[in-house]
């Protein structure tokens, strides 16, 4: 069970990296931005769902 979470963490953290490098990379309010803003805001909410998961066991 601790090596799914670890992989689990290892892809929301480097989808967090991506979608910071592509909002750097960007104009403001791009489609890039915005692809980048929803891959972020994405990986926050699938590390608040693991975090859940993990503290109601």
């Amino acid at each position: 069970m601790s090596k799914n979470i670890l992989i689990s963490v290892l892809v929301i953290v480097i989808a967090i990296l991506i979608g910071v490098i592509i909002m750097t990379n960007s104009n403001w309010f791009s489609q890039e931005w915005l692809i980048g803003l929803g891959m972020i805001f994405g990986s926050i909410a699938g590390s608040a769902i693991l975090i859940y998961l993990k503290i109601r066991k």
